[in-house]
């Protein structure tokens, strides 16, 4: 069964939490895609205007959420046994992620020529793609192995991805136990 095709978990278990962070960064990743495809006819203010949106979520949403994964998630899940011992690997990405994230705020910022209009369309494509592909490892790995932790690992793990929803706003991105609109 791959990612795409998993049952929608609990939303009140831990496993749901996650699955419904990824269902919302993966619905941010296609906004995203659609900006790139479109990049090469757009204006570069209006191009910028656009960005808005998914690089606020990638500041606020995204790359503290992977904050919080590094700290809890993996090392975890990574304890026990039949755990994935993924979790420096996913660090990589996390890294790579951000690094990303950083080259695309700077292009962003100074858009002038087609050129740079160009650069910025690769930095979002290869952005997409590894943000999409770390998600999915995530849902293959470790959403599974929550599971075998025990309850009060899972419950405190999930007690961290309320808060840090709760600390840095991401209820309108579908990060709490309450439904999008």
């Amino acid at each position: 069964m791959t990612a795409r095709s998993r049952p929608a978990a609990h939303p009140r278990t831990v496993q749901g939490l996650l699955a419904r962070e990824h269902a919302e960064v993966r619905h941010h990743l296609d906004h995203l895609r659609a900006i790139a495809d479109a990049a090469p006819s757009e204006e570069p203010l209006r191009l910028r205007n656009k960005l808005d949106a998914v690089l606020s979520f990638l500041h606020n949403g995204l790359l503290p959420h992977m904050d919080v994964e590094e700290q809890s998630l993996y090392a975890a899940v990574d304890r026990l046994a039949e755990g994935p011992h993924s979790g420096a690997a996913m660090v990589l990405d996390h890294g790579a992620i951000r690094a990303l994230v950083a080259d695309v705020d700077r292009v962003s910022s100074g858009l002038r020529a087609k050129e740079e209009t160009a650069e910025l369309q690769r930095l979002l494509f290869v952005l997409e793609a590894v943000a999409r592909l770390h998600v999915d490892k995530e849902e293959e790995l470790y959403r599974p192995a929550l599971k075998r932790l025990p309850s009060k690992v899972r419950a405190e793990i999930a007690a961290q991805l309320r808060a840090h929803a709760v600390t840095h706003g991401h209820e309108r991105w579908g990060f709490s136990d309450h439904p999008r609109p």
